[in-house]
């Protein structure tokens, strides 16, 4: 059944109500306040994951709650960017989660558009605990950072690269401003380089100037779609299979240290070479935002 509402706070509790009673499924889209470099707005994260849950819905029914946009980015301190404490975060997920349950919710689809190792950590933990929770009440929730279903199909995700410019593109034309990034460096993209990650925000193999489509974001988003349709299906008759074999490859992604775009550097060391070079940048020497 297609549903024309999708959005928790365009609902009517009544009506709400009746839809969740025909399609008890529930989307909790997750990102982060982060500087995505020149070209894609500051909660582009949240943003992709809410775009992209409002067309599932329109394709599986079910309700879309309100984005949460403050998460964990711990990684680089560019101008603008914000982060939670891990565990203050856990704490509010998993209330928003408890709530959206006691609507009558059977199947809760949460996902971040921000990759964090911290977040996806956090999300692969409450899906354990709630399925552990509820596994003899037919209620089941899928954690996963967007875009992890796609890896077994070559997806490779990145920062303010080829990935999220090209689904940017698919999902909200208007907002991708590829014209921003002018042309410093665009004969000569060296990722992984700490200066050039300080300057653009882009982690990325390849130069999304030039590379960047709404071919390939039609093609991510085709495929998420696709695999996320199945998920919901299992999910609803109880099944697990696909649900752990997607947490297993979050997890896994997590230990392979960014391998796929990192390939043998250290991401850690790498970025307090790159936190270095934005404090000397923007924050200058009494650690105060400058422009």
């Amino acid at each position: 059944m297609k549903n024309k509402i999708t959005n928790y706070i365009e609902y009517y509790p009544d009506i709400l109500l009746k839809e969740i009673s025909i399609n008890p499924v529930g989307y909790l889209p997750l990102g982060a306040m982060e500087w995505h470099s020149y070209h894609l707005p500051l909660g582009f994260d949240g943003m992709a994951c809410e775009y992209f849950f409002r067309r599932l819905a329109k394709l599986k029914g079910g309700v879309v709650f309100p984005t949460l946009h403050y998460g964990i980015a711990e990684n680089m301190p560019h101008p603008a960017s914000f982060t939670l404490p891990d565990k203050n975060y856990k704490a509010f997920v998993r209330n928003i989660i408890k709530g959206i349950i006691s609507l009558g919710i059977k199947v809760v689809i949460v996902g971040t558009g921000h990759w964090s190792a911290n977040q996806i950590m956090c999300l692969l933990d409450l899906s354990a605990e709630f399925n552990k929770k509820y596994e003899n009440k037919r209620v089941l929730v899928s954690g996963l950072p967007l875009g992890i279903t796609g890896y077994e199909k070559g997806l490779i995700i990145d920062h303010a690269g080829v990935y999220e410019t090209s689904f940017g593109i698919e999902l909200f034309p208007d907002k991708v401003r590829l014209e921003r990034l002018g042309n410093a460096y665009l004969e000569n993209w060296n990722f992984p380089d700490a200066e050039q990650l300080a300057y653009f925000g882009i982690e990325c193999r390849r130069d999304p100037r030039k590379h960047s489509s709404k071919e390939e974001g039609h093609k991510i988003f085709s495929i998420l779609i696709s695999d996320y349709i199945n998920l919901i299906d299992e999910m609803f008759a109880g099944k697990t299979g696909l649900l752990e074999k997607y947490s297993r490859m979050a997890s896994d992604f997590l230990k392979s240290n960014f391998s796929e775009l990192y390939g043998n550097t250290d991401p850690l060391k790498f970025y307090k070479k790159v936190k270095k070079i934005l404090i000397k940048k923007y924050y200058g020497k009494n650690n105060q935002l400058t422009t």
